[in-house]
């Protein structure tokens, strides 16, 4: 409808296209979700700088999209982009670049990338720390990622330190909030890792 109002490539059919696409995308129907992704980025891009925040959130739901797909060579340069328009938002030591960069060492991992992803993993854990202190979910959360890599590199020393770190603020947090970290990394089911690195 705003397309026969508008000129097609007009700012405002971004937001519609986007809108349209993130239905596409909860309804797990990914092959019609991204060409209006990718349109809709194809037009922020055209009408605003690179590191806007309507140009932000396209990238980041098309690199979310590729991801899931499997379509990791498309996705990785996204979630560079990512990390450097939050690096130019925020500065490098903001919590949200850590949240991009934890992304990333995410997707480098998938690839087995990882000598690519644990300078990510450790960056964002040196960030979250200094964010919000030693035994923030969070940094579990990164200290968790950075065990199943080492566990991945056969390093099940390191694996096991990272793990047991991980393991002791999840149980300092349960402690005060009676609510446990989950079991989930965010790189994925760890479960039958999880239970490995428990009998290194």
């Amino acid at each position: 409808m705003r397309e026969s109002v508008l000129s097609p490539d007009h700012a405002d059919i971004a937001q519609s296209l986007n809108n349209l696409a993130a239905l596409y995308n909860d309804r797990k129907q990914y092959d019609k979700a991204e060409p209006l992704y990718e349109r809709a980025l194809k037009i922020r891009s055209k009408h605003s700088s690179a590191d806007s925040p309507g140009v932000a959130a396209v990238i980041k739901h098309l690199a979310m999209l590729y991801k899931k797909q499997g379509k990791l060579d498309k996705a990785e340069p996204l979630y560079v982009q990512a990390v450097e328009i939050r690096e130019k938002a925020f500065g490098p030591l903001h919590p949200s670049v850590a949240t991009a960069l934890v992304s990333l060492a995410v997707l480098y991992s998938q690839q087995n990338k990882h000598s690519e992803a644990e300078p990510l993993y450790e960056r964002a854990l040196r960030v979250y720390e200094d964010s919000f202190g030693p035994n923030h979910p969070r940094v579990a959360e990164t200290l968790r990622n950075l065990a199943v890599l080492k566990y991945e590199q056969k390093d099940y020393e390191t694996a096991a330190r990272y793990y047991k770190r991980a393991t002791d603020i999840k149980e300092q947090e349960a402690t005060y909030t009676h609510k446990g970290l989950s079991r989930r990394s965010s790189s994925g089911d760890t479960n039958s890792t999880v239970k490995n690195l428990m009998q290194v």
